[in-house]
């Protein structure tokens, strides 16, 4: 991308008849024997001193051979420079992540409708993902359905397929919709049958947790501050610290997820929210067991609109 004039981009040969249609930059293919850094090297400007890379998106390999194709031009570092340009959203993407929001509620919903004892998460899964592209669920780059479930709630980020909903067990859920590549996530946890006092009074404070964090959304406010709020409902439930983040900003859904656009709700995040971003809100609670409940919300400038529902109260299936 130079600095003035048209970006490029450097693809498969294989690929140029699809990049053409969709891509509005000039596209400079290269075979599969060619070396694709050679080819970059051969079309920067001659006067080119420095390129900026993205280092939280190439790995060492891609790095040195990207230096040992331009020697004389200076590498630096310029990772979450795009993000700060990508949270505020224009009339058009916020439709997208409407339209993401709503395919996401839809997904969740058929998720827990299929939940059922005795029933596999594969089959959960396969339900909620038939439903959301029944609705226009396009691409993404990480699976678009992903459920835990066990007596305290399963393992978080567990991608197995081999899941089992039974009674006493917490499931969570985490749907996101997808539109035109903009995301919005729908998540939250169920219980399996009758769930426990203690199971009730952490479901509460999740909710709590959320509630705070969602209320303090608007214009202007740093992301400390919405993490401040959530803190206060930790602490005064009788936790310690919250440890986590409460969300942050999503959008198209190449980003980094662990960066949120590069912009978290997260205590030391001094970064204010501004009207037009989408932001996640997904706090919860480890004991008695996994518990979250989250929505994704339009900032506005006195408040939020809300692009996925969270659940006040805890289902039971």
């Amino acid at each position: 991308m130079p600095p003035a004039g048209t970006p490029t981009l450097f693809i498969r040969a294989l690929e140029s008849k699809t990049a053409a249609r969709y891509c509005w930059t000039a596209v400079e293919p290269y075979r599969d024997y060619e070396d694709a850094y050679q080819a970059i090297a051969r079309h920067l400007p001659a006067d080119t001193k420095r390129l900026g890379v993205e280092y939280l998106e190439i790995t060492a390999l891609q790095l040195e051979r990207l230096r040992h194709a331009c020697p004389a031009v200076e590498v630096q570092d310029v990772s979450m420079l795009v993000e700060r340009f990508r949270r505020v959203k224009s009339p058009r993407e916020i439709e997208y992540s409407r339209e993401a929001g709503r395919i996401a509620q839809i997904g969740f919903q058929a998720a827990i409708e299929a939940l059922k004892e005795g029933v596999r998460v594969s089959s959960v899964i396969a339900e909620a993902t038939r439903a959301m592209y029944e609705q226009g669920q396009d691409d993404i780059t990480w699976p678009p359905v992903l459920i835990w479930s066990g007596p305290d709630g399963g393992l978080m980020h567990d991608s197995s397929l081999d899941g089992v909903a039974a009674a006493g067990h917490l499931v969570t859920i985490e749907v996101t919709g997808t539109r035109e590549l903009y995301i919005a996530d729908a998540m939250g946890t169920v219980a399996m049958g009758a769930p426990s006092k203690e199971v009730e009074k952490g479901y509460e404070t999740a909710v709590a947790l959320h509630d705070a964090a969602q209320r303090a959304l608007r214009d202007g406010v740093s992301g400390e501050h919405v993490h401040a709020q959530a803190d206060r409902v930790f602490r005064d439930a009788g936790h310690g610290p919250y440890y986590r983040r409460v969300g942050g900003a999503v959008g198209i859904n190449s980003q980094p997820s662990l960066f949120f656009e590069g912009l978290n709700l997260l205590k030391g995040e001094t970064t204010p929210l501004e009207k037009g971003m989408t932001v996640l809100v997904q706090p919860g609670v480890d004991r008695p067991g996994m518990i979250i409940v989250a929505s994704t919300n339009l900032v506005t400038e006195s408040g939020y609109e809300e692009l996925t529902h969270p659940l006040p109260k805890l289902v039971r299936r």
